[in-house]
């Protein structure tokens, strides 16, 4: 399996909530107002944006694997939460995550979080 490589600073499901046949979205370019179509694959994204950029490190990908597995569980309670509204505890709880935890992907993340990573054994 090949390793993960093109980096989403938003997910993917929230973006596909954006989005009226859930593969692209309309964006409008901050500077300069242009505005296309976009692939969701392809929207908020960046090469190896999350990559662990040191040598020490046991897999480079870990925090890219990490936040997918959360961004799966998040996207299902999502879901679950849209189909038939909240009504459980999990779904409430992880519901509640979904802001935090997109609002707190490491900008600049390969050289901030050196801390982290040794704390969490991540280093070599």
């Amino acid at each position: 399996m090949s390793e993960p490589r093109k980096h989403h600073y938003l997910p993917q499901f929230y973006l596909r909530g954006f989005s009226a046949n859930r593969r692209s979205i309309f964006q409008i370019e901050k500077q300069g107002g242009r505005a296309y179509l976009s692939s969701i694959r392809d929207t908020a994204a960046i090469r190896d944006y999350h990559e662990l950029d040191t040598e020490e490190a046991k897999d480079p990908t870990v925090i890219e694997k990490r936040l997918a597995q959360v961004e799966a569980q998040l996207a299902e309670a999502l879901a679950r939460a849209i189909q038939c509204g909240v009504t459980t505890p999990e779904t409430h709880n992880l519901l509640i995550q979904l802001r935090p935890k997109s609002s707190a992907r490491p900008s600049g993340a390969p050289s901030s979080l050196h801390l982290w990573k040794l704390d969490r054994g991540l280093l070599r």
